[in-house]
């Protein structure tokens, strides 16, 4: 029997960061937001093939 695995993969990452400071009277305020992402696309695919064993290795039935 032989097998074979064939496997792709698509990887997306992506990320933003912001920052808002602010200055008042009474002090310092800042605003920090942040958002990330990552998403994969994935394709697995198998092949399996079985040989046929009924002859040796000379041709002649077993």
């Amino acid at each position: 029997m032989d097998n074979a695995n064939l496997n792709m993969m698509k990887q997306e990452s992506h990320s933003l960061a912001g920052q808002l400071p602010q200055k008042w009277s009474a002090g310092k305020t800042s605003l920090r937001l942040g958002y990330s992402r990552c998403s994969a696309d994935q394709v697995n695919t198998e092949f399996e093939v079985d040989f046929d064993r009924s002859f040796d290795a000379y041709g002649l039935v077993r």
